[in-house]
């Protein structure tokens, strides 16, 4: 970068903050965004989502620095690796940092507001219905064309194991002293 500040004539910066230098920031965001009882899968995952696909990229630079370019390429990357969801999930949660840095002053504005829509849609699946109630109903095991093993495997499941479970005999009359 600085190669090309110097062939464009560009003077070097008195100052260069590095994300490094504002981890008790971080923190307090990361103490916020728990404050805000998210699942513990939800909030691994937007952790899983900075460390391995944003931090790597830009994670470097002054989030003042940032260009909508700089972001745009990261989620392009994101993207190329056919994780659509994923990528617009990153510009979710890039937008929500953003926006902080905003209230904080640490930056002029969220620069993902400039990349609405220009990501690829989603593509969601749909399922068919099932438009005949009888064929969405489950086939009792004791009915209908199964295979014999299936059918003896099932027996011998409920009349062995069902009945020696731990919740079975305590539910038993005599409880667990029935063993």
């Amino acid at each position: 970068m600085d190669e090309d500040a110097a062939a464009l004539g560009v003077e070097k910066p008195d100052h260069e903050p590095r994300a490094t230098q504002y981890v008790p920031q971080m923190l307090d965001l990361i103490g916020r965004l728990q404050e805000k009882k998210l699942a513990p899968a939800t909030f691994a995952k937007a952790v899983w989502t900075f460390e391995t696909l944003v931090f790597p990229y830009i994670g470097s630079r002054p989030i003042a620095k940032l260009t909508p370019v700089d972001v745009l390429k990261v989620l392009r990357r994101i993207e190329g690796r056919g994780i659509h969801e994923t990528a617009h999930r990153t510009r979710q949660r890039c937008a929500q940092v953003f926006r902080y840095a905003v209230q904080t002053e640490r930056a002029e504005r969220d620069v993902t507001a400039d990349l609405r829509g220009a990501l690829a849609p989603v593509v969601s699946e749909h399922h068919a219905a099932i438009t005949d109630p009888a064929a969405g109903r489950r086939r009792s095991p004791r009915r209908g064309p199964h295979r014999p093993m299936t059918r003896r495997s099932v027996r011998n499941f409920r009349q062995h194991e069902l009945c020696s479970t731990p919740m079975a005999l305590a539910l038993a009359p005599g409880g667990a002293a029935r063993a």
